[in-house]
């Protein structure tokens, strides 16, 4: 919020791209998780397959 307000606009794009990074990051770990955990859905085989 300071960031915001005083307009240090380097602060706010990198907290952006931390976000982005760190959501990114927690849907390769779910994605890896749901193969790992549930291997039996189809969905999942068609994603092996192709």
């Amino acid at each position: 919020m300071n960031a915001r307000e005083f307009m240090q606009m380097d602060l706010l794009v990198l907290t952006i791209v931390l976000w982005a990074l760190l959501g990114k990051l927690a849907d390769s770990l779910a994605r890896w998780a749901e193969r790992q955990l549930l291997p039996w859905q189809p969905r999942l085989q068609r994603m092996d397959a192709g």
